[in-house]
């Protein structure tokens, strides 16, 4: 599985997870129980700190790839050369597979 189609995964599980909890915050809208008023208000404060959370990471993430852009464009020749000294390392260290 790529790094893409584990970020998705998260994605589509984290959406479906707060679809799921607001779905439930209708559902209980009617109901008067302290237990279940203090349970909404809870799920409530999770759902808004997991959005301010998402929010925050995704412009730490877009910040930093804003950044490493900058920089490759900047130093495009030193970007390749510390691509390429990876690659090699990578390769080196990789076990090699005998068909």
């Amino acid at each position: 599985m790529t790094n893409n189609e584990v970020e998705e995964n998260v994605r589509e599980g984290v959406h479906c997870l707060a679809d799921d909890a607001r779905a439930l915050l209708r559902a209980t809208s009617d109901m008067a129980d302290s237990t279940i008023v203090e349970a909404r208000k809870r799920l409530e404060d999770a759902l808004a700190s997991g959005r301010m959370t998402y929010e925050s990471i995704q412009e730490q993430v877009s910040e930093g790839a804003r950044v490493a852009d900058r920089c490759v464009r900047e130093n495009p020749y030193k970007s390749l050369a510390a691509a390429l000294a990876a690659g090699v390392i990578l390769g080196l260290l990789m076990p090699r597979r005998d068909t």
